[in-house]
């Protein structure tokens, strides 16, 4: 449930560039190798749509897996690679807004509200992974998820981002 102490929290870190230390946290728990580095996005399952996860590795691996949408559909599996340099870069995005450090609290959906959840992986195979509801707005994060989303969809065809609804 959002509380107003959760929101106002939320609201707060939204809109407060983050500082230095709190950039240094984030590149902290990342750690030097970001080749073996992971960033996951995950669309979850929603009326109509199913979910998709797409995941960015920072050596330019990329993979997207489609979740059906009822039984008449199948899951849907596409290997990708990208530059390493473009993982990199989300990487860095990652780090600039403080990911690990950014409040999102608890907030409650609505019926078949879209809910996102980003997930990043360091090479020791530490995870700090955060969630929420379109409508419960946080600009850093929402900036994230677009981030990855046009990166991984950018590499693709247009069809093919239509069928595995991208």
């Amino acid at each position: 449930m959002d509380t107003d102490s959760d929101s106002d929290r939320r609201v707060k870190d939204s809109c407060t560039p983050p500082d230095e230390a709190a950039r240094g946290k984030t590149r902290t728990f990342l750690g030097p190798d970001l080749a073996r580095a992971r960033i996951q996005l995950v669309r979850h399952t929603t009326y109509g749509l199913g979910g998709v996860t797409l995941e960015l590795r920072g050596n330019g691996r990329a993979q997207i897996v489609k979740q059906p949408w009822g039984t008449a559909e199948k899951p849907q599996r596409l290997e990708l690679r990208l530059e390493p340099a473009a993982s990199q870069e989300v990487l860095a995005a990652f780090v600039d807004q403080a990911f690990t450090e950014i409040f999102l609290g608890q907030a409650v959906g609505v019926p078949d509200e879209l809910f996102f959840e980003l997930l990043l992986e360091n090479a020791g195979g530490e995870i700090h992974r955060l969630g929420k509801f379109v409508r419960t707005e946080h600009a850093r994060f929402d900036a994230l998820v677009s981030l990855v989303h046009r990166t991984v969809a950018g590499a693709l065809d247009p069809a093919t981002r239509k069928r595995l609804t991208l």
